[in-house]
């Protein structure tokens, strides 16, 4: 007997016991299905939230107090970050501009309607650029603002006023001061753009009498600065100015590659968390083939017997049994593979139909769909090997007497 005869007998058992067979598949494919929609979506999420935060440079650096929750400059934070530390940080070797931002909560009222909605400040002088640069601002009508405009404001693709949206050309008011609807931006499905009003900094600073002090400082480094190090000298440098010591600051320095690298961590954690409760359907599929499998090895002993007694060997016996047991879950593995891009695919369409942003996307990197099918394989081939091993040592004279 070779292997063709043996793959031929263990896919005539299988075929002959369709329906048993189709019930073991359930919980194999199920577990695969969920383990693959979860790595998928997890993977594309991930993907999709990094170029965010790439889009916005590797090459900066943001400063800002303490417990800063983006309210006004110094409300909610330990510390404030203002125009004296601008002046310090622009001395440091590396840096190639440093500008304030401004990033607070307001109330905006329009045709008789208010709501509370974000405002995010340009700067007037050297930081237009890099902000510009960073933000990657596209605009479906009108222009963007400088960042000396007084009394006109740019909004994003998504702000409205309970539910109306201005148009531009219209008039809102901020603050008690009219302000004239320029531009509107293009959807970017990042909420830092698309939830945002952009307003001239020289405007904010005199619609809340600011005085110098910023929600945060961005600084941009030259193109061949060691960010690592930067980073280290614009702590020392305001812990100096400030008389802290380490661990006692009153202001947080951090880079958009920290923030992919926590993200990323966060991510990893929940999607082991998700893909374990996923395997306990693993778990279930393969003690339903192991329990298919032994009931085989009782409900065929006069075959074993037969086989035995023609001259198969126990290690034929046990490969046809281990071929059973492998194809089952290889095929439950296959089912399962297409139905989880089949769910990850279908959440990334939902998603993006329900909420017209295109950031959660389904990634099908090879090794998940290779993995899905050869851990399926093996979890088959295992759940078989016990089956598949009695059935070998079973002695043809006792199976044929019962």
């Amino acid at each position: 007997m070779n292997l063709k005869d043996m793959f031929k007998i263990a896919i005539g058992n299988l075929t002959h016991r369709r329906v048993r067979s189709w019930l073991t598949l359930i919980g194999i494919f199920a577990g695969i299905a969920a383990i693959v929609a979860l790595i998928s979506l997890g993977q594309g999420l991930e993907g999709a939230v990094t170029e965010q935060f790439a889009s916005l440079g590797v090459d900066v650096l943001s400063i800002q107090g303490a417990g800063n929750s983006f309210g006004p400059p110094g409300a909610t934070s330990v510390g404030k970050v203002t125009d004296h530390d601008i002046s310090l940080l622009k001395r440091i070797n590396g840096v190639k501009t440093v500008f304030g931002r401004q990033l607070m909560p307001a109330l905006v009222e329009y045709r008789g309607n208010s709501e509370a909605l974000f405002l995010a400040s340009i700067p007037s002088k050297e930081g237009v650029a890099v902000i510009r640069d960073i933000m990657d601002f596209d605009l479906e009508e009108g222009y963007l603002i400088s960042g000396t405009d007084k009394g006109k404001i740019t909004i994003g693709s998504k702000v409205e006023i309970d539910g109306l949206k201005p148009e531009v050309g219209s008039k809102v008011t901020i603050g008690g001061k009219e302000f004239e609807v320029v531009g509107i931006l293009k959807k970017k499905g990042n909420f830092m753009i698309d939830d945002s009003i952009l307003m001239s900094e020289v405007a904010m600073d005199e619609l809340f009498d600011l005085n110098g002090d910023y929600s945060l400082l961005v600084v941009a480094a030259e193109a061949d600065a060691d960010m690592v190090q930067l980073k280290d000298s614009v702590e020392r440098t305001l812990r100096r100015d400030r008389g802290q010591k380490v661990g006692e600051e009153d202001f947080v320095v951090s880079s958009p590659q920290e923030t992919i690298d926590s993200f990323k961590e966060i991510l990893t954690i929940v999607q082991i968390l998700l893909v374990g409760i996923a395997a306990i359907s693993l778990v279930v599929g393969a003690i339903g083939i192991l329990n298919t499998m032994y009931t085989a090895v009782l409900e065929r002993r006069k075959e074993i017997g037969i086989m035995k007694s023609i001259g198969a060997t126990n290690e034929q016996v046990l490969g046809i049994f281990l071929i059973e047991s492998g194809m089952l879950g290889l095929l439950g593995g296959f089912i399962g593979l297409v139905l989880g891009i089949m769910i990850s695919k279908g959440v990334e369409i939902g998603v993006k139909a329900a909420y017209d942003i295109a950031i959660l996307k389904a990634a099908l990197p090879w090794w998940l769909l290779v993995g899905a099918l050869l851990f399926s394989f093996v979890i088959g081939s295992l759940a078989g090997t016990l089956p598949a091993m009695q059935a070998s040592r079973m002695d043809p004279v006792e199976s044929l007497r019962k």
